[in-house]
C-alpha cells in the first residue's frame, strides 16, 4: 500500500515523486565560469603531425605460400594479415589448401622506426574462430629502406613444426624515398612552410662590393 506524504510516495521499492516535476530535475548543474574546462589539446599535436609526403612508401607483394601441414578437417582457406607499424591489411583467401595464391599488393606510408613487418598467415574458419597457421618477422635493412634494393625471395615461416619450419612465403617487399622538398613546421602558428628562394627583382640595381682602402 502507497502512503503519501508532502508530494513524496512511499511504495514497497521506496519512494518515488508524484505531481508536477520541478524545473530542475534531471538536470546537470553548469559549472562555474571561472573553473569552465578549457581546451585540452596541445598546440604541439599539430606540430608533431607528419607530413606523409616526406615518408618512404613501401610496397609488399604476397605471391604464394607453401605449408607443410593440413590443420583442419577439410582443405584450409588460408588468407594473410599484414602488418606495418600501426597499419593492418587483410588478403583476400587463397582457395589451393596448403598452397595459397594471392597475388596482393600492400602499399603504404613507412612510419618512422619501423624496421620489420608482421606477415600471418591465417585460416578461415566457418563456425569457429580463425586459427593462426604460421608467421614470420620480415627485417628491413637500411638498403631496402633507402630504395637502393628489393627484396624479392621465398621467406621461412614460424608455427607449430617449429621456428621456420611450417613452410615459406614468396615477398617481394620495395620501398620509395619521398620525392617531395622539404618543408619546415612554424611551431608558432602550426603550420607548414615550404622553403622559398629570394632573388632580386628585375631591373633593381645590385649594391657594387666595397673596395679596400
Amino acid at each position: 500500500m502507497a502512503q503519501s506524504h508532502q508530494g513524496l510516495t512511499h511504495t514497497n521499492r521506496g519512494r518515488v515523486m508524484i505531481g508536477p516535476l520541478p524545473d530542475d530535475f534531471l538536470r546537470l548543474p553548469s559549472p562555474a565560469v571561472g573553473n569552465a574546462p578549457t581546451s585540452s589539446a596541445p598546440q604541439s599535436n599539430r606540430v608533431e603531425s607528419l607530413d606523409r609526403s616526406l615518408l618512404n612508401h613501401i610496397e609488399i607483394s604476397l605471391a604464394e605460400a607453401r605449408v607443410v601441414k593440413n590443420y583442419g578437417v577439410g582443405r584450409m582457406n588460408l588468407y594473410c594479415r599484414v602488418r606495418v607499424g600501426s597499419r593492418i591489411e587483410v588478403t583476400r583467401t587463397g582457395n589451393s589448401g596448403k598452397n595459397p595464391r594471392w597475388n596482393h599488393t600492400v602499399s603504404c606510408a613507412l612510419m618512422p622506426g619501423v624496421t620489420s613487418v608482421l606477415i600471418e598467415i591465417l585460416d578461415e574458419r566457418t563456425f569457429s574462430e580463425d586459427e593462426r597457421i604460421a608467421w614470420a618477422h620480415i627485417e628491413l635493412s637500411d638498403a631496402v629502406v633507402s630504395g637502393q634494393t628489393v627484396m624479392d625471395n621465398w621467406f621461412d615461416l614460424n608455427g607449430k613444426q617449429g621456428t621456420g619450419a611450417e613452410g615459406q612465403i614468396k615477398l617481394v617487399v620495395s620501398c620509395t624515398p619521398p620525392l617531395s622538398s622539404p618543408q619546415f613546421v612554424n611551431p608558432v602558428a602550426g603550420m607548414v612552410q615550404h622553403p622559398v628562394a629570394v632573388l632580386p627583382q628585375q631591373g633593381q640595381p645590385q649594391s657594387a662590393p666595397q673596395q679596400q682602402q
